[in-house]
């Protein structure tokens, strides 16, 4: 991908690192937070974070989807199934495995980390025919990745869809099971 002039700015600079910090602030607070109205508000910067960076990328169709899909339903969903249950003391009360997990996740980010750390990149031996896809989506936009979904990629979009399904299944038979 060819830098722009903005792109090597200061400013431009600046940006992503606080949208880094703002994301993270608000991933961190997503999983503290008690109150899970506050959470969710929190889940909201997250994934609006999120969508910053794929502006910063270029990427305008992906920032859409995640803002209008995430932002716009997961999160106005998981606030609506907050505020219907009955018992929100009950459900914001404290885990008993929150240390563990938070060991179990300060190894794994260790791990990942070290290893990101530790490899040897080499960016002179990037698969050509991977960096030209990427330049034609980039380039092209949304019927490129369309085109791409159904001859190339095909695997992908049915485990989304299969994805999705199995997600709404689930919240059918969880309402379902809620009514009887």
């Amino acid at each position: 991908m060819i830098v722009t002039e903005f792109e090597s700015t200061n400013f431009y600079t600046f940006l992503w690192w606080a949208m880094s910090l703002g994301t993270i602030a608000c991933a961190i607070l997503v999983v503290t937070l008690n109150d899970l109205i506050k959470a969710a508000l929190a889940l909201i910067g997250t994934f609006l974070g999120i969508a910053g960076f794929f502006i910063l990328l270029h990427a305008e169709f992906l920032a859409t989807v995640q803002t209008l899909i995430y932002v716009g339903a997961v999160s106005i969903l998981i606030i609506f199934g907050v505020l219907m249950v009955q018992d929100v003391k009950r459900a914001s009360s404290p885990n008993r495995f929150r240390i563990p997990a938070f060991i179990l996740l300060a190894g794994v980010f260790s791990l990942v980390a070290s290893t990101v750390i530790l490899s040897e990149w080499n960016s002179t031996q990037l698969n050509t025919e991977a960096q030209n896809l990427a330049e034609n989506v980039f380039a092209s936009g949304t019927p490129v990745i369309g085109r791409l979904l159904f001859s190339k990629f095909p695997i992908a979009l049915e485990l989304a869809a299969f994805v999705l399904m199995t997600s709404l299944v689930g919240a059918i038979s969880i309402m379902k099971g809620e009514r009887e």
